[in-house]
């Protein structure tokens, strides 16, 4: 019988194996000589002559008849192929065999995968996105011009990397002589912290009704600003040309992020992947993706895609789970290959901002 060992190594033992068909032979053999008396039952195949009781397998039938074959065996073992390798197996050195956890799973012989080398945005002389540590950036959203001077003076109160103005929060942004007089006073108050503006429309969680014509039309503005360092685009509007839009914006030499923002729940681990192609589609130099989660696993489902992606694409990645249960996203850029978070300095823009302070601080514990 072959045991164990050799089922799972291809080996055998030839003289162990044809002993033990020999015993059984031998054992036929004997049974068929035996004759059989009147009132005795003749003997079954586990039993064997009363005078004569046989021990074990290891034992032999000295008076048995041999066949040819088992005689062959006796008088001279055949080494066949196996039998050489079961000789040899102590001198020789056993191939290496991979594991049933190698074999399925595909370890210990996997590619790697080619490294996307990131192309950092430099945003100022000081600041740069997808360099070193995560930035923190602080957005301003003032309706009216003392509450817009009021907050960007907290910002850089509180060490903002990067500054958002929030432009949809500002009620004469329309009126273009207002808009530059409010963006000259904060970058006056801000000095070289530079300036990302941003325009979000109520479709992606904004105060902003503007669309089509009307929001490019203020997004190529800010562009054509030297007050503003970066822009951000809706990536996913239906109410104009992402591509054409962001080319025209960096035409006016501003680099642009292209965002995505998901309100009503988090999107599945493969239509996350898809929204980032997109995005990166549109020749954005920074791709954002925020979600608002429903569970924990969307939480690690948005970091799992994160880390992904950012060995995936050269561009700078910004991704955030909102609300309270995703505030470990804000926190966890490095890990995840976030290279912004938003944090506050007295205006909240979006749920689970946390203060600029517990932001700086956590994030130098988590490293």
């Amino acid at each position: 019988m072959w045991n164990l060992w050799a089922l799972l190594t291809g080996r055998r033992k030839p003289a162990d194996h044809d002993k033990t068909e020999q015993t059984a032979e031998d054992g036929a053999s004997a049974a068929e000589e035996s004759p059989v008396t009147d009132g005795v039952s003749e003997p079954d195949e586990a039993s064997e002559h009363d005078e004569a009781p046989v021990n074990d397998e290891a034992s032999e039938h000295d008076e048995a008849p041999v066949n040819d074959e088992a005689s062959e065996t006796d008088e001279a073992p055949e080494h066949d192929e196996a039998s050489a390798s079961d000789e040899t197996w102590d001198s020789e050195k056993p191939e290496k065999r991979r594991s049933l956890y190698d074999r399925c799973s595909g370890h210990g012989k996997k590619r790697k995968a080619p490294k996307i080398k990131k192309v950092p945005v430099a945003l100022s002389g000081q600041v740069t996105l997808g360099e070193g540590s995560a930035k923190i950036c602080v957005p301003v959203a003032g309706s009216a011009d003392s509450e817009l001077e009021e907050q960007a003076r907290a910002a850089a109160e509180a060490g903002a990397d990067v500054v958002e103005w929030r432009a949809d929060y500002y009620d004469a942004i329309r009126d273009t002589a207002a808009a530059e007089g409010a963006l000259q006073r904060i970058h006056e108050i801000l000095g070289d912290i530079p300036i990302l503006f941003t325009y979000r429309t109520s479709r992606e969680g904004g105060k902003g009704k503007a669309d089509g014509e009307i929001y490019s039309g203020i997004v190529l503005w800010a562009a054509a600003r030297p007050e503003v360092a970066v822009i951000d685009i809706e990536g996913l509007s239906n109410q104009y040309d992402a591509e054409v839009l962001v080319t025209k914006a960096k035409a006016l030499g501003k680099p642009v992020i292209a965002s995505a923002h998901f309100f009503d729940g988090t999107p599945k681990k493969n239509e996350l992947a898809d929204i980032f192609g997109c995005l990166q589609r549109t020749g954005a130099d920074i791709l954002k993706v925020a979600a608002m989660p429903e569970k924990s696993r969307d939480v690690l489902r948005m970091m799992d895609v994160s880390r992904e992606m950012d060995g995936m694409t050269s561009c700078p990645l910004i991704t955030i789970s909102m609300g309270d249960l995703g505030k470990i996203t804000r926190v966890s850029g490095n890990i995840t290959g976030s290279c912004m978070t938003f944090g506050t300095a007295g205006a909240v823009t979006a749920p689970g901002q946390m203060t600029v302070e517990n932001l700086r601080r956590v994030m130098e514990q988590v490293g």
